[in-house]
């Protein structure tokens, strides 16, 4: 057909398109006829496209299974604290808005990954309402991969029907909507879609080997993907991932299969990176916490003095749980808990408990009763300790005074940024440098801020030495006791006179009033939580893990509280609450006796009170001494007649009276 003009068309352009030359490109699938013409004259072809779908598989990847994460697995939530009410910005998808609420706070441990605020729209209407609500979802957000908890600083849960969100640190929750996807079986794989929003978005979604992937794949896994890929492949990617990859075995080999040829490319790009998977690899073994073992014999099961043969878990807001008996004649029972809560072992007779707890920096970890012959109770406030600061010279500013008063002193001992120095022994120096070293890291961790990065102590048995620093500093004398004075230049000194050989609480009681002071100097309008905080730690002891243990009944304070309680002269708790300053010193036996008693009822029968406490102050949330009584009053869920009884009642029976 040399030099006859031809005509070619197709009667399908969806399906298959062709060019004056006669070469003919697949468009889409289908079947389409090609037609040549020259002059009058036709001819006609039909031809069928039938390419392989690229089409995404799914419709969205939470619901590719409901076995992906079910009720059993494991979770690595293991409490919630009550921490009073606050204004929070959050969102309302209800109104398309952000909003401001007076939230219900809840602080929320986990065994792995930070501690996450859940805030409770106040709709709730009752502390009670608002705290089945936390609960209701903080064990499916445990369950969800600790990489997608790193980001997430709060949990927004209100009413309504209307989707989840993830992102700005934060999960929204409508629990209208979460109770469908409850029944449907999906509630913690809608979390890992939004964990992943929270905290893998911002680092991850643009990243070039993210983008590259996306290109490389022959498709989206899901529609929903496809039609938002900028914001949603990511998370529906994820999930699909997490499926194939690390719950093969709960998926078909179909499904398994789908995933593997779509997003091949996406699926390396996840396998490269190193995220923490806990809880859903390796369960709870995977990045255990801390252990404590305590020891006790348990003559007749384990009771408690008031509320008979088992350990009360007040509201839930013990953290810690005792996790398993490893020695005695019950060796490896699981202890098990009723609906209220009580640890339920009165068949034991004999056993060493390991108590298993989750602690962030320094939080109350474990409290038991080890019931003997004697009742004793055993309870321990720990932490680890973090690294020990590197040494840095002291600073070169000494009063000449100061200098005068330190050369005097036979012998100093240095660890880290402390210094004792003392006219007793050598192994006195030695034995309370380590020990305020570890004091001044304990507190380090406690509260938000410090009084300098440096500390001195000296100890003397000479009163002379009262003399050349009384004129320099403020002087407390305490006849028959011991002689304290602080001084701040640069950092704080602290002047003692022991009346006991070692004398390692005051150290603990001192620092304690050093940190508390420069974190919230308004401390000092709130002497019952001043003198009462430092008098309960002064009666701790670091074991050898690191941990400060507070043992009960607390010495001298039990002894004058009931002093004063034969007397019928105990100070009425709302009165305790807001003395001035000049007024609780005037009256310090009685005061101090019974702030301390307090702080140690309150640190074995309202689990948590104490740190919550001090967290808000840290946070800026308690700023005043009515804020802080609101807040002890709130954690407690007592009124302050109801407190006081209560911890009159404890510290009784903690003095055998």
């Amino acid at each position: 057909m040399t030099r006859v003009a031809v005509t070619w068309s197709s009667a399908d352009a969806s399906v298959a398109t062709i060019d004056a030359s006669g070469l003919a490109t697949a468009v889409g699938n289908g079947t389409a006829t090609i037609t040549a013409a020259v002059g009058s004259a036709q001819g006609t072809a039909r031809i069928t496209v039938d390419a392989p779908s690229h089409a995404p598989p799914y419709h969205g990847t939470v619901f590719l299974d409901p076995d992906i994460i079910v009720p059993s697995d494991p979770t690595d939530f293991v409490g919630l604290e009550a921490a009073g009410r606050g204004e929070r910005l959050v969102y309302d998808r209800r109104s398309a808005a952000w909003i401001t609420i007076q939230a219900y706070l809840f602080d929320a441990v986990f065994a792995n990954g930070p501690s996450v605020e859940f805030q409770v729209n106040p709709e709730f209407g009752t502390w009670a309402e608002a705290e089945a609500a936390a609960r209701d979802y903080a064990p499916a957000i445990g369950q969800i991969p600790t990489a997608l908890r790193e980001d997430m600083d709060a949990v927004w849960i209100h009413r309504g029907d209307e989707a989840f969100g993830g992102g700005n640190r934060s999960l929204l929750v409508h629990t209208d909507r979460g109770e469908q996807y409850r029944q449907q079986g999906v509630l913690p794989e809608v979390f890992v879609h939004e964990g992943v929003h929270t905290s893998l978005d911002s680092t991850h979604a643009d990243a070039p080997g993210w983008l590259a992937a996306q290109t490389a794949d022959p498709t989206f896994i899901s529609t929903y993907a496809r039609d938002y890929p900028d914001r949603d492949d990511l998370a529906e990617s994820f999930s699909a991932w997490l499926a194939v990859r690390h719950r093969r075995d709960r998926i078909t080999e179909g499904m398994a299969d789908t995933i593997t040829a779509a997003i091949p490319n996406r699926l390396a790009y996840f396998d490269s990176l190193d995220l923490n998977l806990c809880p859903v690899v390796n369960g709870g073994a995977c990045g255990a916490p801390a252990q404590w073992t305590l020891s006790g014999t348990v003559s007749h099961g384990w009771a408690d003095p008031e509320s008979g043969p088992s350990v009360a878990n007040p509201g839930g807001r013990v953290v810690g749980a005792v996790a398993e008996v490893v020695d005695g004649p019950d060796a490896g029972r699981k202890a098990t808990t009723d609906d209220n809560g009580r640890y339920l072992l009165e068949s034991l007779k004999e056993a060493q408990f390991t108590v298993r707890v989750a602690a962030e920096g320094f939080a109350p970890v474990a409290r038991t009763l080890i019931l003997g012959s004697d009742t004793t109770l055993a309870f321990a406030i720990s932490r680890a300790l973090p690294a020990r600061r590197p040494p840095a010279p002291f600073p070169d500013t000494d009063p000449e005074w100061l200098r005068t008063v330190s050369s005097d002193y036979p012998h100093a001992h240095r660890v880290a940024n402390v210094r004792v120095f003392s006219d007793i022994s050598p192994a006195f120096s030695e034995e309370h440098a380590e020990h305020l070293s570890r004091v001044w890291d304990f507190f380090d961790a406690l509260y938000a801020e410090n009084r300098g990065a440096f500390v001195d102590a000296y100890y003397t048995s000479d009163p002379t030495v009262f003399n050349k620093v009384a004129p320099h500093c403020p002087t407390i004398f305490i006849p028959g006791a011991r002689n304290v004075t602080g001084c701040y230049f640069d950092y704080p000194r602290w002047f003692i006179m022991p009346y006991q050989i070692p004398d390692l609480g005051t150290q603990l009681h001192e620092i304690g009033h050093d940190f508390a002071f420069a974190t919230w100097p308004e401390i000092e309008a709130s002497q019952w939580f001043r003198e009462g905080t430092a008098q309960y730690f002064e009666g701790g002891a670091f074991t050898d893990a690191g941990s400060l243990r507070v043992p009960a009944p607390f010495h001298w304070c039990t002894d004058l509280f009931l002093r004063f309680d034969r007397e019928d002269r105990l100070i009425p708790l709302g009165q305790l609450l807001r003395l001035a300053k000049v007024d609780f010193l005037a009256d310090n036996w009685r005061t101090y006796s019974q702030s301390c008693m307090l702080f140690d009822y309150l640190e074995r029968h309202e689990p948590g009170a104490l740190y919550a406490l001090i967290q808000g102050i840290n946070a800026g949330r308690i700023t005043s001494n009515d804020e802080l009584i609101a807040a002890l009053l709130a954690l407690t869920g007592r009124s302050v007649g109801e407190l006081e009884e209560a911890y009159e009642s404890y510290a009784r029976i903690a003095g055998g009276r």
